[in-house]
C-alpha cells in the first residue's frame, strides 16, 4: 500500500490558485444584460430568482416594494392582475413577471418580439407564433 503525501508546497500552491482565481467568477458574472427588479421585501423567493438571474450573468438591480406601491409599479407598467406575482423586473424596456427562467429572458432578448409586450410571458407567446419575425418581414 503506498502513502501518497501532498507536501506544504502543493498545498500552498493549490491555495494559491484557488485564491487567484476565485475573482473570476464574480467577474464572469452581472456582464450580461441589465435588469432592474421590483420585489416584495417579505418575500424569499424572489431573493431566490435574483440569485439565479445573476449566476446567470445579468447584473441586476434591486429595489424593495410592497403592497399598494408595489402593485401601483406592475399596473402602470401593464401587468395584467392576473399575472401578478411578487416581483417584477424591467429588461431591456420588456417587464417581466415571476419566476421566468433566465434562459427564457436571453430568448426574448434576442428574438425582440415587435410591439411593447404586456409581459414577458406575452413577448414569448408572439416569438413563438412567429409574430415578431412576419413583422420584420423575415
Amino acid at each position: 500500500m503506498t502513502h501518497e503525501t501532498i507536501s506544504r508546497r502543493a498545498i500552498m500552491v493549490g491555495a494559491t490558485a484557488l485564491v487567484a482565481t476565485s475573482p473570476l467568477r464574480t467577474l464572469t458574472q452581472g456582464v450580461g444584460p441589465s435588469i432592474h427588479v421590483m420585489k416584495d421585501p417579505n418575500c424569499g423567493c424572489c431573493s431566490a430568482w435574483i440569485d439565479i438571474l445573476a449566476n446567470d450573468g445579468f447584473a441586476v438591480t434591486t429595489e424593495a416594494s410592497a403592497g399598494t406601491l408595489l402593485m401601483r409599479y406592475k399596473l402602470d407598467n401593464g401587468i395584467p392582475q392576473e399575472m401578478v406575482s411578487c416581483h417584477t423586473g424591467r429588461v431591456e424596456g420588456y417587464m417581466i413577471e415571476g419566476h421566468v427562467p433566465a434562459a427564457d429572458i436571453h430568448r426574448l432578448l434576442v428574438e425582440r418580439p415587435d410591439g411593447r409586450p404586456r409581459s414577458a410571458r406575452h413577448a414569448l407567446r408572439l416569438a413563438r407564433n412567429g409574430a415578431g419575425k412576419r413583422a420584420r418581414g423575415l
